[in-house]
């Protein structure tokens, strides 16, 4: 069969492989490092599987590409890496030679990292039902003469957050850029004047029908309406990032929430969120879009690792956190994760063993990001 690539290493394939190994013999899988069909952006892998329960041999095969197939079987799969049989357990590793992902994981483990979940929860964005509604700009808001009690700061694109940090400057250069800014957000206290006239536009357009608006009572109210100490860009290129919301201001469900049961670990934790073993765990746990894309959802982002945040490291990471914010406003994400690695592992582990966890999260992007090429 030709499956997805995902098929070796996201949480939701986990029932697929189970069954794989309950119901055949042998596996055998064919990874390719570029992409094979033409015009399409998703991985695909072979799989070969004989009958028989219960799996012996798990083995994965790396190609460039289908020319390689032409060497005939023997020599395809002279070149399989061993992978593990247990349920549960991810397949991605046999895609590494020797014992270079084992080593990186092993680093995580002896640092001692602990969930994103344990920290805070994950949650999505505002789900308005009609963001062209209620996600306004300063010269709608002016048109309609909408009073500031009932608008609230929000954040409609994940672009707009270009740093670890979200600061008032940045929403209100947002604002004066006439991008949309503000939720509105009206109750039956504020429904008179000119919020009255803008919810009366709102019936004359139907909105009240649509699948989200009429399932809220009233209808123009929108619900969950929160300000999360974190951002989290849940849709990435090369890497996701938590950011401050030094702002203040709410979001639609075009970028995720944090919400901490310490609101204090905010900044170390933005910062530390840029170290190459919680990136790993970032491509370990999303999901790998066509185009290259990440996506984290957030069952995912909780299981995500983060560093053990001592006193001193904290102390560290916040006292950086604005060079790392200007390191990746200026697409510096490499420059900005070595920072965070001195800081978080640097004392701690060999240089070799860093190197190695660098080398196991630059493959795996390499991979992912290889379907944005065209064929």
């Amino acid at each position: 069969m030709v499956l997805p690539g995902e098929l070796l290493h996201v949480g939701y394939a986990a029932a697929v492989r189970t069954y794989l190994l309950q119901h055949f013999s042998s596996i055998t899988i064919i990874a390719f490092e570029e992409k094979v069909f033409p015009g399409a952006m998703e991985e695909v892998v072979i799989l070969l599987a004989e009958k028989g329960g219960g799996t012996k041999h798990l083995n994965i095969c790396r190609l460039a590409n289908l020319v390689d197939l032409e060497q005939g079987p023997e020599r395809v799969l002279r070149g399989a890496v061993r992978a593990t049989t247990e349920p549960g357990q991810r397949w991605i590793s046999a895609l590494f030679y020797g014992e270079t992902i084992s080593r990186a994981l092993n680093v995580i483990e002896r640092a001692k990292y602990r969930p994103l979940g344990e920290f805070g929860r994950v949650d999505i964005g505002v789900v308005t039902g009609a963001n062209d509604f209620f996600v306004l700009n300063k010269e709608r808001i002016a048109q309609h003469k909408l009073p500031f009690s009932v608008l609230i700061p929000a954040i409609s694109k994940a672009v707009h957050v270009a740093g670890a940090r979200f600061t008032i400057n940045d929403w209100s250069a947002i604002s004066e850029s006439q991008a949309p800014a503000y939720l509105v957000v009206i109750d039956k206290a504020a429904l008179y004047g000119p919020a009255e006239r803008y919810v009366n536009l709102g019936v004359t357009l139907g909105l009240p029908s649509r699948y989200k608006c009429r399932m809220r009572e009233p209808w123009y109210r929108v619900p969950y309406v929160r300000k999360p100490e974190l951002f989290l860009t849940y849709m990435s290129h090369i890497a996701p990032r938590l950011v401050v919301n030094e702002a203040g201001a709410t979001h639609t469900n075009t970028i995720h929430g944090v919400f901490l049961s310490d609101p204090l670990l905010a900044e170390p934790l933005a910062a530390a969120f840029l170290n190459s073993a919680t990136l790993l765990s970032c491509e370990l746990e999303g999901r790998s879009y066509g185009g290259g894309v990440l996506k984290l959802e957030p069952g995912e982002a909780v299981r995500v690792l983060i560093p053990k945040l001592t006193p001193r490291v904290r102390e560290q990471l916040t006292l950086n956190l604005s060079k790392i914010d200007g390191l990746v406003r200026a697409g510096q994400i490499e420059d900005a994760s070595l920072l965070v690695d001195r800081i978080v592992l640097g004392k701690k582990f060999a240089r070799a063993e860093l190197e190695e966890v660098r080398s196991v999260l630059s493959s795996l992007r390499a991979r992912r990001m290889s379907r944005s090429r065209t064929s």
